[in-house]
């Protein structure tokens, strides 16, 4: 046993001897989304989730106010859970705590655990009225670098700069940013975010600024003004095929989400760097009409000559001379509307989108973008639509682009009892369809070339044990970056829950997925191959005592293409958390050890993080990962956050490549995180 195993073993034990009772609200619906996300799901999309849904964790609603469509922002709940917990409190009144929810048809205990944190019960009028116009403070600074030397920040002398200015990164390692908001929850929030990655420089040379700035203004129920925000924002219309740079949740949680419009506007409040529109916009309640309507005009990273835009950069890092001489070359204007009506059971909207841009877009030409946008001006209209008759749910969203090419998303939903609910799912983006910012059920990040039916179906044939099952057959009608030919896969995935004792529950995560790619072989007549990704997960989570929450994973990959040796991995995870309420400091430590062949079979690990962020790190090879998270709160609203983590590697000698290339086994980060709230 090495001393870092020694050192947490006598950690974990010191815990199980002096901890606190346990506040893990927060850690609860994170993890029940963490345990339906695809690993190749977006970072910053998963980031952009949690802080959306932590927004009401801060601010809950009364489940006694509680109307249809903010029940229908909580992503873990069926239209048939909405339905229930509104007819409970029609038939029987108010709730008088949150445990009667075990009253509530279709709430069993995990969908209570995981939801109860959006909930609070206050009859008191007074109360309420204070909580919806009280200014509520939010100050949050984070820091976070890697210990270890990066190739990129080794220094390196003037003359060789001079030379070969891409061969260092322009500034140091560490990653700062800040964001403050001031708030009424029914009334305005007013925000501030600031941010610089590692390597890029404080201040931008153009700007004269921080490297990210974004800055809002959100003012709402102002008579029929439901909404209006000026600064940046986003916007989503209908099911996001025309246009929504918000997020996308994962294809398990379709038939929770998919009848779910969210939000149709918000503020944008993250610090992802593209998806984002930046002017006005607005949201205007007429009776059962709501009409959105809005403006913007930005500017984009990307590489652009004397007649056209030939790309746009859309990771918003500008740590390299290129990628600095890259900032703000191409402006886009972009105005849109959407008219929905809805009364009862029954919804139907039209979308209208234009975007244009300063120079048209015209990437290099290769086989694969045949068919994408050439010009500079989009145009992009559409309807959707929603019908609930009974037990069956239909919905969609139908459009057009100037081009007079479409996309199609329909879904049909049935859930006759509380133990039962299915859906089958079709889509059809034609290949020579496009918009910007768009985002919607889809197996690509783009929202072309592709056609699809999914079924999915949630069972419970007992109250402590759910199934979800669901397979995803797709198929891309023309090329696409990496495979030279159409082609078409499969994804299947099966997921339970099992809790029999409150204190102890059992969650199986697997997935398989058969897709095409190129193969690398020159001396082979076969272009495109299949291959095949097993993975397998599965969680124990045991709350031993009223001291210590007890979580052991185990984890398996297999990845199988036929003309190459299959790759095979697993891992081991270990968690334990607590809290000593007396000296106001909350532990949490996590250690895992993984064996894969090669990168091929890369394993996903979930870990806790800090507060609004999400930690999904990936790792292959052979090695272990092991981590602490330090809570401390200083003052009554000043709270401190510090995570470590370790990385060490038994089958190398240096970890990355290139300018993030690190001499040695050893990988160390450190977090930072600092919140005052007033």
């Amino acid at each position: 046993m090495n001393r870092l195993e020694i050192t947490l073993l006598t950690m974990c034990l010191y815990i199980n001897v002096n901890s606190q009772n346990i506040d893990n609200k927060h850690d609860i619906w994170i993890e029940a989304l963490y345990e339906t996300l695809d690993e190749n799901q977006n970072q910053q999309d998963i980031n952009n989730i949690i802080e959306y849904l932590s927004e009401y964790i801060e601010h809950p609603f009364n489940i006694n106010t509680i109307t249809k469509e903010e029940l229908e922002t909580i992503p873990f709940l069926s239209a048939r859970q909405i339905e229930n917990l509104l007819y409970y409190i029609y038939v029987y009144g108010d709730l008088k705590s949150l445990n009667e929810l075990r009253l509530v048809e279709d709430f069993d205990k995990r969908t209570i655990d995981v939801v109860s944190p959006f909930f609070y019960v206050d009859s008191s009028e007074s109360n309420v009225h204070k909580l919806l116009i009280t200014p509520y403070s939010e100050l949050l600074i984070r820091y976070n670098r890697v210990l270890n030397d990066k190739m990129g920040y080794v220094d390196k002398s003037d003359s060789l700069f001079n030379v070969s200015p891409n061969k260092k990164y322009l500034a140091d390692p560490n990653y700062a940013s800040l964001k403050y908001k001031i708030e009424a929850k029914n009334k305005y929030r007013i925000g501030l975010n600031l941010e610089k990655d590692a390597g890029e420089k404080l201040f931008n040379k153009k700007g004269g600024g921080f490297d990210y700035v974004s800055a809002y203004i959100n003012l709402k129920n102002i008579g029929f003004l439901k909404n209006i925000i000026i600064g940046n924002y986003r916007i989503k219309f209908g099911q996001g095929i025309v246009i929504n740079n918000g997020f996308q949740l994962d294809k398990t949680m379709a038939v929770s989400n998919l009848n779910i419009n969210n939000q149709s506007l918000t503020p944008h409040s993250s610090t992802d760097e593209y998806n984002y529109l930046q002017g006005i916009a607005s949201e205007l309640m007429f009776s059962k009409y709501l009409l959105t309507t809005f403006v913007s005009y930005r500017r984009l990273d990307g590489i652009v000559n004397d007649s056209n835009i030939v790309s746009i950069k859309e990771d918003g890092l500008h740590n390299l001379f290129r990628e600095e001489n890259k900032r703000n070359k191409a402006s886009l204007l972009s105005t849109g509307a959407h008219i929905e009506y809805s009364y009862n059971t029954f919804s139907l909207g039209f979308s209208l989108v234009n975007h244009h841009f300063n120079k048209p877009l015209n990437p290099t030409y290769r086989e694969y973008n045949k068919y994408y946008f050439r010009d500079d001006n989009i145009i992009n209209i559409s309807t959707n639509y929603l019908f609930r008759y009974k037990h069956l749910l239909f919905n969609g969203e139908t459009a057009l682009s100037h081009n007079g090419k479409f996309a199609t998303l329909n879904s049909l939903q049935y859930f006759p009892s509380s133990y039962f609910s299915g859906l089958i799912l079709f889509r059809n983006y034609s290949k020579e369809y496009y918009s910007m910012f768009s985002k919607s059920f889809s197996e690509s990040s783009d929202i072309m070339n592709e056609k699809g039916v999914y079924f999915l179906a949630s069972i419970k044939p007992i109250s402590f044990l759910e199934l979800k099952t669901g397979i995803d057959f797709f198929s891309f009608p023309w090329l696409k970056y990496g495979i030279d030919k159409p082609s078409k896969g499969f994804e299947y995935f099966l997921h339970t829950n099992y809790q029999p004792y409150s204190s102890i529950r059992v969650s199986l995560r697997y997935r398989l997925k058969k897709k095409e790619k190129n193969t690398s072989d020159k001396d082979i007549d076969i272009p495109v191959t299949n291959y095949f990704r097993h993975s397998l997960n599965a969680v124990l989570t045991w709350n031993i005592n009223r001291y210590l929450i007890f979580k052991n994973g185990v984890y398996g990959i297999m990845y199988n293409h036929h003309l190459k040796k299959k790759s095979n991995g697993y891992g081991f995870m270990q968690q334990l958390g607590s809290s000593f309420d007396n000296i106001r400091l909350t532990l949490d430590i996590g250690y895992s050890i993984f064996n894969t062949d090669n990168s091929s079979s890369t394993l996903y690990l979930y870990e806790k993080n800090l507060l609004y962020s999400f930690s999904y790190p990936s790792v292959y090879g052979r090695g272990y990962r092991g981590y602490l998270v330090v809570k401390y709160d200083l003052f009554k609203n000043m709270t401190f956050w510090l995570k470590t983590v370790l990385t060490h590697y038994f089958d190398r000698n240096s970890i990355g490549s290139s300018l993030d290339l690190i001499n040695g086994r050893n990988k160390s980060d450190i977090w930072c995180q600092l919140r005052y709230n007033f």
